[in-house]
């Protein structure tokens, strides 16, 4: 169902990709598959890097791991006349603050007012293919906010935002000179105060 979105996304337009509901509705199994979700549960290291991360089989991921997968599908499709580079952040609003989820101690962000980027401190990093974005996100769902309630031992009452940028460079420009800047965002959101 989001497959054709994607392809405007390597045009230069902005994608979202949402799920909301109830805590223990399903929106992190929806979103990133089953064995995701049972990873980034596993929170003894939260700050230990994902280097011997492996994506697990192709039947059991969500929405954001196969679309990610088709993103980079057709960028490889372009050739390597796209200029087409990609970044990741990963952050979560937790009572009304941002929280960068890819630095170590998840430092609050602060927004700037009127600014083409609202978060100019988040942390960005390259990715270049589906296992790098999927290794951050892992590492940020570890660093999330958890408060337990009575449906959801691991509930992480907060906004989760997965930012995906993509960045055409210019052919005209001999040095990088970023012309559009399309962002593809995950966010999983739950509204039940009383868990």
């Amino acid at each position: 169902e989001v497959q054709p979105f994607l392809t405007s996304l390597l045009d230069g337009y902005n994608l979202c990709l949402m799920a909301y509901g109830q805590t223990g509705s399903g929106k992190t199994y929806s979103m990133l598959g089953s064995d995701l979700e049972e990873l980034s549960m596993n929170r003894q290291s939260p700050d230990q890097p994902e280097s011997d991360f492996t994506l697990p089989d192709h039947a059991s991921h969500g929405l954001v791991p196969r679309a990610v997968n088709e993103v980079f599908r057709l960028i490889k499709e372009r050739g390597k006349d796209s200029q087409l580079s990609a970044n990741i952040a990963v952050m979560e609003i937790y009572n009304n603050e941002i929280y960068d989820l890819l630095q170590y101690g998840s430092p609050k962000c602060h927004l700037a007012s009127g600014e083409e980027d609202p978060t100019p401190t988040l942390t960005r990093y390259p990715v270049h293919n589906m296992e790098d974005v999927m290794r951050h996100i892992c590492q940020g769902l570890r660093r999330r906010a958890e408060v337990s309630t009575l449906v959801h031992d691991h509930s992480s009452r907060s906004h989760l935002i997965v930012t995906l940028s993509l960045v055409t460079m210019s052919p005209q420009h001999t040095a990088p000179a970023p012309t559009v800047n399309s962002p593809l965002r995950y966010s999983t959101r739950s509204d039940s105060p009383s868990g």
